[in-house]
């Protein structure tokens, strides 16, 4: 298996690829789009800087905006669309150097942070087929994870799809978030087989055979260089350390479904040991505990809001194996019963 550490880095996003979805906004010339731009404080000048970043907040309040001023739910998936390797940066031209998608994956998975540190990846390779897992390493809001989750399963798609010409077999991605209204655009992708809410923590999940990871790459990608491969280890090594967990901590606890992650759990995630975690958690004057408990009231009181939404699924998707637990948890943090907080809110 290969892997790389966790978020234990500042969460940064480089501008470039940001570019591909901002330049094709300006070509319909939106009036509120210049506006947007100054806001996170990007220019023309940062697109074309290689190494220009944005922090994470600055890039969440840029899909958050587009969003907004858009009224699109798919900025995700059209992002996805529209990178390609020639986006990675000091990366790209080792990538154009791959000879199967395996190799892609290995290189994708060693160097993830020269990608950006906003996520990390795994890849495990067995006998009979690999998996290419995708997930979060920095705070960020609900519906920038979705669209997120969306160019990560996208951009994968169509870059080893490009790769692999007319040779492309059918492969499975498994996605956290629920199925987008938009899901019929993912027939696009085609033999790939998307399946979504399958996942009970932020996740992309990608499984592919090993006929299909062992099968020979005959491709020139354009707009890859074909020079010198950089020190991509030194480059890695470049990238500042994270000073913040708790912040993490508490986006992957909002974001579970049917479960609630324990200590073991998350220090798994992150490659420390559950010690360790605690130890950064009280760093910064938290503790598993309470924080998992400020999550999960908060969770309950936003799903009491709707009505569709039983008690008994809202205890569910908050990792209550009874719901009698949930109401005994939620009276004696409100000293009402979740119904009775549902009649009067």
């Amino acid at each position: 298996m290969s892997a790389t550490a966790a978020p234990q880095y500042e969460p940064t996003v480089p501008a470039r690829y940001t570019a591909p979805l901002v330049e094709a906004l300006r070509e319909q010339d939106p009036p509120w789009l210049a506006g947007v731009l100054a806001a996170v404080g990007l220019d023309r000048a940062m697109l074309r800087d290689a190494g220009a970043t944005l922090t994470m907040a600055r890039f969440d309040a840029l899909l958050t905006a587009l969003a907004k001023h858009t009224g699109r739910e798919d900025l995700g998936f059209d992002l996805g669309r529209r990178i390609s390797l020639a986006h990675h940066g000091a990366l790209a031209a080792a990538l154009a150097r791959c000879a199967t998608p395996d190799d892609m994956l290995r290189l994708f998975s060693r160097y993830s942070r020269l990608i950006t540190p906003t996520f990390f990846l795994h890849y495990r390779r067995r006998a009979d087929h690999g998996e290419f897992i995708w997930r979060p390493a920095a705070p960020m809001s609900s519906g920038t994870l979705r669209a997120i989750e969306e160019v990560v399963a996208v951009s994968f798609h169509v870059q080893v799809s490009g790769a692999l010409q007319q040779r492309i077999r059918r492969y499975d991605v498994f996605m956290s978030m629920p199925a987008p209204r938009h899901a019929a655009r993912y027939r696009e992708l085609r033999p790939a087989r998307f399946h979504f809410g399958h996942l009970p923590l932020p996740e992309v999940r990608i499984v592919m055979d090993a006929a299909l990871l062992d099968t020979p790459l005959r491709w020139a990608p354009p707009g890859v260089a074909q020079g010198e491969i950089a020190d991509l280890g030194g480059l890695q090594r470049g990238i500042p350390r994270a000073t913040r967990w708790s912040e993490w901590v508490a986006m992957m606890l909002r974001e579970a479904e049917g479960t609630q992650p324990s200590l073991g759990e998350l220090a798994e995630l992150l490659s420390v040991s559950p010690r360790t975690l605690t130890r950064y958690l009280a760093n910064e004057g938290r503790a598993l505990r309470e924080l998992g408990k400020e999550v999960r009231h908060r969770r309950a009181c936003e799903m009491l809001q709707d009505p569709r939404q039983s008690i008994a699924e809202i205890a569910w998707r908050l990792g209550y194996g009874d719901p009698t637990n949930f109401c005994h948890a939620f009276r004696a943090a409100t000293g009402r019963s979740p119904r009775e907080h549902r009649a009067g809110s």
